[in-house]
């Protein structure tokens, strides 16, 4: 709550940090308030989100967080992964164009040339450009990470290394990202950690099954495994949390794990394993 005084010229004090006198103090204020990373404070930022919206009609807010808040007239948008090379670009006679329509190889080329704008990949540096996003998922900070290191490394050497070391995508200037965004490891850890153990224990089952699943094979393939409560709701509460994507296909929905969380599970499932 002071931060919110503060972004908005008001000084806090002791007496204005309570929920009361900050409404009374933003009442009449119009603008923008931005809120980031709120999923780790997600029960009292309810009832501040709530109280504002209720009393100070000038004002909109803009969250982030991997959980809804769950205030009366919020719209959720979830924001997917980033788009991944068309099926069969390679065999396309303008299969440059084709690559370069993909968002995540957009994304990984323009960072790639701020680090260093020389950097001109061609013929089997963009394969491996392509390889690189697939095998990301095209999880935008997984190419932000990448895209520190691509430069340096090249193309080719990147997408061998990655493969064999997920330490290669972590961010070592100390200063660019919050602790928990410094690589995908940090991030995954993270993320668990925000989860129920029952949620973390269904989350691993889950990524022994096949790459995408309804509710339903969910439900019959995990029958008899020792998982715990309400398996279709705690699903739908692990795709609230973004740790499941859905996937637009017509029909029952059918859910995933994305690809970099799914290989950091099994790692996390093999060292527990091995303790």
């Amino acid at each position: 709550m002071p931060s919110i005084l503060t972004a908005f010229g008001q000084p806090p004090d002791e007496d204005r940090a309570r929920l009361a006198e900050l409404v009374q103090a933003l009442r009449d204020t119009t603008g923008l308030v931005f809120i980031d990373n709120a999923e780790n404070h997600v029960e009292s930022l309810s009832r501040l989100c709530e109280r504002v919206l209720e009393s100070c009609p000038g004002l909109r807010l803009l969250v982030t967080s991997q959980l809804p808040l769950g205030v009366p007239g919020e719209q959720v948008l979830r924001i997917p992964a980033l788009s991944l090379p068309p099926e069969g670009w390679q065999a396309q006679d303008n299969w440059e164009r084709q690559l370069l329509h993909s968002e995540a190889v957009r994304l990984l080329l323009l960072r790639a040339r701020e680090a260093d704008a020389g950097f001109r990949p061609e013929g089997s540096a963009l394969h491996a450009l392509a390889a690189i996003v697939r095998y990301l998922d095209g999880n935008p900070l997984a190419l932000e990470l990448a895209a520190s290191r691509l430069p340096m490394l090249g193309a080719r050497s990147l997408q061998q290394r990655i493969t064999l070391s997920p330490e290669m995508l972590k961010d070592n200037s100390g200063h660019r990202w919050p602790l928990h965004h410094r690589s995908l490891t940090d991030v995954y850890a993270w993320s668990l950690g925000l989860l129920s153990e029952e949620e973390s224990t269904l989350l691993q089952e889950l990524n022994a099954l096949p790459s995408s699943w309804t509710l339903e094979e969910a439900e019959g393939a995990l029958a008899g495994n020792g998982v715990g409560g309400d398996v279709p709701s705690q699903i739908c509460g692990l795709a609230a949390k973004s740790m499941l994507e859905r996937l637009p296909v017509a029909g029952a929905p059918r859910y995933r794990i994305p690809e970099a969380l799914r290989r950091y599970l099994a790692e996390r499932g093999s060292r527990s394993r091995s303790q």
